[in-house]
């Protein structure tokens, strides 16, 4: 008996001249009539076959592609911000942003007035914390989730779900919402341009 291994797909061809040859795609088989019988050797030759082939070509394994670095980096800073953001140290909270960075939101002051696009600078937006996350002894953004995407050397942005508390112990509002940051790489170091943000309906 002879036999011929390959790593290919096997499939059974039907124009083998010989009645004692055989071919399984790379596979060939030659053996001799006289002690077998050709259709019941033909089936353990296949089986046969099937086995050798996952043995020698092996199941391909599954590998984890490992973790983005900068994503971690992205991810670690981003949870950083919220935490700064929930101690309401302002000053630090900034140096998240460049110099001139946006933030903004559509915003109702009352419930029969017109929503508008609210717009204002970091700096803008720190010198009205008095009027908005200081003025309850209660404030706290957590993340939930964060997606990061990059583009280029020194693009990125981020989707970050939250969950918020504002308020006190007695008349404390919870709800959630989503961020999106855009960042940029200056000097090593990762800023957020902008950031757009929205509570859930």
């Amino acid at each position: 008996m002879t036999l011929t291994v390959g790593c290919w797909t096997s499939f059974w061809r039907n124009d083998i001249q010989s009645d004692n040859e055989y071919d399984y795609g790379s596979y060939r088989l030659e053996f001799t009539t006289k002690h077998f019988n050709p259709p019941i050797m033909k089936n353990a030759l296949f089986t046969i076959l099937v086995a050798l082939l996952f043995t020698q070509c092996g199941v391909e394994e599954q590998v984890t592609p490992p973790a983005d670095p900068i994503a971690t980096e992205l991810e670690q800073l981003i949870r950083d911000y919220y935490q700064m953001m929930s101690d309401r140290d302002w000053q630090a909270y900034a140096e998240y942003f460049t110099d001139r960075a946006v933030l903004t939101t559509v915003w109702q002051a009352h419930p029969d007035s017109l929503a508008t696009i609210n717009i204002n600078t970091i700096s803008e937006f720190v010198a009205k914390t008095k009027d908005g996350p200081d003025s309850q002894p209660i404030f706290e953004e957590t993340p939930n989730t964060i997606e990061i995407s990059r583009r280029g050397e020194g693009l990125a942005s981020a989707w970050a779900h939250y969950d918020a508390k504002f308020g006190t112990e007695e008349e404390l509002m919870t709800w959630s919402g989503y961020d999106l940051f855009s960042f940029i790489q200056h000097n090593g170091k990762w800023k957020i341009a902008s950031l757009t943000f929205a509570s859930e309906e």
